[in-house]
């Protein structure tokens, strides 16, 4: 019938090229010409397939391109590790071309003593290691001053500073605070603290444990700069600031330190309470996210050159940190 003819067609086959089994049938079922139309499909495929696929085909396209990106990684590798022979071959000859130091032109090193406490000092000061050749300034000195690189500011708050093949970090907050106080330490030492009168003065308002602690270290206030005269009652006048507080005394910074002097129970000892007041002065000093020129940041150097101990904040956290090229290539994994 018509459905038997058109199955047949489907597969490439007519009624008229069936067996003679199949004839007998005048046409067969549907089911035999389907049956037998799906193996002469079979046939031409696999005759297809056996002509296609002779010895010697190259590989698939993705295949080949998988080998082709695999060899360039490997060629970039190679580059990469050559590269970095012939820079580590050239650092060492520049070592080796280097003239020797005379014994009179190697600086010798302080004693730890000579810094106060604190370790961080071996970050700054150059030291001359067996072997090591060309020992150079400190870091903060005058004589390394005017080889400084200055790169930049980051964060708004910490400056770099190229030297002697060593990024140099200044944290300025922490810098400008230990210029602050050593400065104001000084001045009282030598007597030459200067006042600011204000008008109108400050009122303050105190508790009777906080006026004993006010006229108990009357004197120190004085010598810091202060004036502090009883208004009547619990009121007290400021009618002068050290001058470099000029800008930052307020109520709020007063009562603040009177009560952390009370806090803290430093009756005894007047030493104590004069770096307790001092340290106060650090509140004016340049802040965090707080943008400044490169030319501010080599003054803030400059004032840092002329401190006994330049290295940590009166708090005690450091003032600079340092990272040798060496450690920088080894992070980028340039040395392996």
């Amino acid at each position: 019938d018509t459905r038997n003819e058109k199955s047949g067609n489907a597969y490439g086959i007519s009624n008229q090229k069936l067996p003679d089994e199949v004839k007998e049938t005048e046409i067969g079922t549907l089911q035999n010409v389907v049956n037998h139309a799906y193996e002469v499909g079979q046939k031409k495929a696999s005759a297809v397939e056996e002509e296609t696929s002779k010895p010697g085909d190259t590989l698939s396209i993705f295949e080949q391109l998988r080998k082709k990106r695999e060899a360039l990684m490997q060629d970039k590798q190679q580059e990469a590790k050559e590269q970095i022979a012939e820079e580590q071959k050239a650092q060492e000859q520049e070592v080796r071309e280097q003239k020797p130091v005379e014994a009179s032109e190697v600086q010798t090193l302080k004693e730890p003593s000579d810094y106060g406490t604190g370790t961080q000092m071996t970050l700054f000061e150059s030291q001359q290691v067996e072997g090591e050749e060309n020992a150079k300034a400190p870091f903060l000195s005058m004589e390394a001053k005017k080889h400084h690189r200055i790169i930049g500011q980051l964060f708004a708050t910490y400056w770099i500073v190229e030297y002697d093949g060593k990024m140099f970090i200044i944290d300025q907050h922490a810098a400008h605070e230990k210029v602050l106080y050593e400065k104001t330490m000084k001045r009282v030492h030598e007597k030459t603290q200067l006042s600011q009168m204000i008008s109108p003065p400050i009122m303050i308002t105190l508790s009777m444990r906080e006026e004993e602690v006010l006229k108990q270290h009357q004197d120190t206030f004085k010598r810091l700069g202060f004036e502090i005269e009883h208004f009547g009652g619990k009121e007290y006048s400021v009618r002068a600031v050290p001058s470099d507080m000029l800008n930052i005394a307020d109520e709020a910074l007063l009562m603040d330190l009177i009560d952390q002097l009370v806090e803290d129970n430093y009756d005894k000892d007047p030493t104590l309470v004069l770096e307790k007041v001092a340290s106060m002065s650090c509140k004016a000093a340049i802040k965090g996210n707080m943008k400044i020129s490169a030319q501010e940041a080599s003054n803030l150097i400059d004032q840092l050159l002329e401190l006994e101990n330049p290295y940590h904040c009166p708090h005690g956290r450091p003032v600079i940190i340092s990272m040798s090229k060496y450690e920088i290539e080894k992070k980028f994994k340039r040395i392996i």
